[in-house]
């Protein structure tokens, strides 16, 4: 399938992807209100959809698609004493290719240790990097596409808090497992190494490490930050032997009133094996049921800025974001191209459960934002900026 998409993905394949991207980077709206099965648990879900134009999106036979369905997503989440749990379930329908696919977004259960700190079991957030997201547009960052943000692994997860200091440990064995679809091992929320039909390597044994330390200015903010750093190894389940993959990350989440900032660098090296076991300059990331081709080697830095107004506002608003984000992935292999990524827009929070994200996307060497999907955030071949337009809409209960 990854030759199928190389330079044309399937325009509601990019759709459904930034729908699910949506969905985890904000809170409930203020308005969304579950059903309470029993006392402290709770069956919440959304139905999401998008009213989009792409510039690099050209049909000669039928006009372009400029409303999509996007995704539908149920969730139950329980608490009983130091006891929870949560899980949550996502399908999307791509209708020009006319395939579904299904996935856990995440599946774990949790305890309260007092003073000792908090555990989860299960499929749960890799602790790397600024928490929950680095970013904080519909789009994510260019570090989502690679692995690196808003990642679910399957595993164990432990996390203190000591004054200022949060510190999170963490062993995954794999990443989580495929989901449904029609792709060889790409049915799943989070970007992972992973096996197609040419291609045979799976993450396995990663070990998470994350400190991060909390400034307090006086009633004018505050400044936590942090480094991260990832060991694991990428296996070639056909020659049934790895390799490493390592990663590193510094990062700086500031709250300041109304604004926000947010920075980051990653340097990461993997050395995937390829068939004849000799080490290859690009790995196979996957994710919504279809794979890519991205660097093994890199840097990628990102700066996030936002402004937000809370409380009652005009046509019916809660609350409204404003945000830039800015990302570049800066590919060791000398024949490589960059890869850039901004999306300047805004998260609109209306009274009752309707959120709404309205981005504009711009996008070179980009597999989401560009023509070439399958080699794009690997050697890439088009230096010409391209966007998407979106207005992404959510009902959420």
């Amino acid at each position: 399938m990854l030759g199928r998409w190389h330079k044309h993905p399937a325009p509601a394949v990019a759709a459904g992807f930034f729908g699910l991207s949506a969905a985890s980077l904000a809170a409930l709206p203020a308005g969304a209100k579950g059903l309470e099965l029993a006392p402290g648990v709770e069956l919440g879900g959304a139905v999401r959809v998008n009213i989009l134009d792409k510039s690099w999106e050209k049909r000669e036979n039928k006009p372009r698609e400029t409303i999509e369905f996007d995704t539908i997503y149920g969730r139950l989440d329980a608490e009983h004493g130091p006891w929870s749990a949560s899980t949550q379930y996502r399908y999307y329908h791509y209708s020009d290719p006319g395939r579904a696919t299904s996935f856990f977004h995440h599946l774990w259960a949790g305890r309260d240790l007092g003073e000792m700190g908090k555990v989860e079991v299960g499929i749960a957030k890799v602790p790397f990097g600024i928490l929950p997201v680095a970013s904080n547009s519909y789009f994510f960052s260019l570090a989502y596409y690679i692995g690196y943000e808003d990642d679910y692994d399957l595993g164990a997860t432990w996390q203190m808090e000591d004054g200022p200091w949060q510190v999170d440990v963490a062993y995954f064995p794999s990443d989580e497992w495929n989901g449904t679809g029609e792709s060889v091992d790409s049915s799943r929320y989070s970007y992972d190494i992973v096996k197609t039909d040419t291609t045979h390597n799976t993450e396995r044994h990663q070990v998470n490490l994350r400190a991060a330390y909390t400034l307090d200015h006086a009633g004018a903010g505050t400044t936590r930050l942090g480094v991260s750093g990832q060991y694991g190894r990428v296996r070639n389940v056909e020659l049934g032997r790895g390799a490493p993959r390592m990663a590193g990350a510094v990062h700086m989440k500031g709250d300041y009133g109304p604004w926000g900032v947010k920075l980051e660098a990653i340097a990461y090296d993997v050395d995937p094996l390829d068939t004849a076991g000799t080490q290859s300059p690009a790995m196979t990331m996957g994710a919504y049921d279809y794979a890519y081709e991205v660097a093994a080697e890199g840097q990628l830095y990102s700066a996030a800025f936002s402004y937000r107004i809370d409380g009652p506002a005009f046509l019916y608003l809660e609350g409204v974001k404003f945000y830039n984000d800015f990302s570049v992935l800066d590919k060791n292999a000398s024949d490589y191209n960059t890869s850039l990524h901004n999306v300047t827009g805004s998260e609109l929070d209306f009274e009752g459960p309707l959120l709404a994200y309205l981005d504009f996307a711009l996008g070179r060497n980009n597999a989401w934002i560009g023509p070439d999907f399958g080699t794009a955030l690997a050697g890439g071949d088009d230096d010409d900026w391209n966007y998407r337009l979106n207005l992404n809409l959510g009902v959420y209960f």
